[in-house]
């Protein structure tokens, strides 16, 4: 017992006391503490995997000798269901994480299974975005830049909170087109900028170099008016990669929604 890790220790306690120990089938750990370089916030993320008949899911959060054990407990199904939402909403999270997990418990191989499944799920390619999806975002961000003109015009004390609502709103499109896993706000600056933190998450470098290192400029300039010229600089690159925006005369018909 002596040589194993604190997170370690902290799981096998949690898991003697863990009040489904009857249905539970396999468990996986994942995130920094098994990729690497924890943080004293970073928590334990722990997969219980139960038995096929369980009617219920859960997650929950423990402290244990210091350190933050996020638990979810789930049938197989529905660990399959995730991958599956996942996929659909353009991300590739729960695939990752038991692609990346080590397994603690597996003595049926359903773990295992699992990421077979995973795997499978994640070597698909996400879903296109539509045309129609594409040309109303044309207008959304034609929409933010303006608004952040006015709001820089106006000197509100409300522009930096909009300007970076926006960017990460104006990412996380742009990703979508191009396929690509998500970015999570507080993770951009690292998946822009650092192989490293890419390779703990399977991501590979970001397709579009020019539009990434934009988005690093984006959040390193300092006064309002580069943050202004900057963000007109990446909404320009998207619209040339989707033949160009005018506001003038634009027009979209949709079907009604009665």
């Amino acid at each position: 017992m002596s040589d194993l890790q604190p997170w370690e220790k902290a799981l096998s306690k949690f898991l003697t006391k863990w009040k489904y120990q009857q249905k539970t089938v396999g468990v996986l750990v994942c995130g920094s503490f098994i990729t690497g370089s924890p943080t004293k916030q970073s928590d334990l993320d722990v997969h219980i995997v139960l038995s096929a008949d369980t009617s219920f899911r859960e997650r929950g959060n423990q402290i244990v000798d210091g350190i933050l054990i996020e638990y979810f407990a789930n049938p197989p199904a529905q660990i399959e269901q995730y991958f599956k939402e996942d996929f659909e909403s353009y991300s590739r999270v729960a695939m990752v994480q038991f692609l990346t997990g080590y397994i603690i418990s597996d003595p049926h191989g359903i773990v295992h299974q699992l990421k077979v499944k995973a795997k499978e799920w994640f070597d698909r390619p996400l879903p296109s975005l539509n045309e129609s999806i594409l040309e109303l975002e044309k207008y959304s961000l034609w929409d933010m830049r303006d608004n952040l003109i006015a709001l820089n015009a106006g000197k509100s004390p409300s522009f930096l909170c909009s300007f970076h609502h926006y960017l990460f709103k104006l990412v996380d499109l742009y990703r979508k087109y191009l396929g690509y896993d998500v970015i999570k706000p507080d993770k951009i600056y690292e998946i822009f900028t650092s192989q490293s933190y890419r390779w703990k998450y399977l991501l590979p470098p970001f397709p579009d170099e020019e539009f990434g290192n934009l988005v690093v400029q984006a959040l390193q300039v300092t006064s309002d008016g580069e943050r202004v010229d900057i963000f007109t600089e990446l909404v320009n690159h998207i619209f040339k990669q989707w033949k160009g925006f005018t506001i003038h005369g634009w027009e979209f018909h949709s079907p009604l929604s009665i």
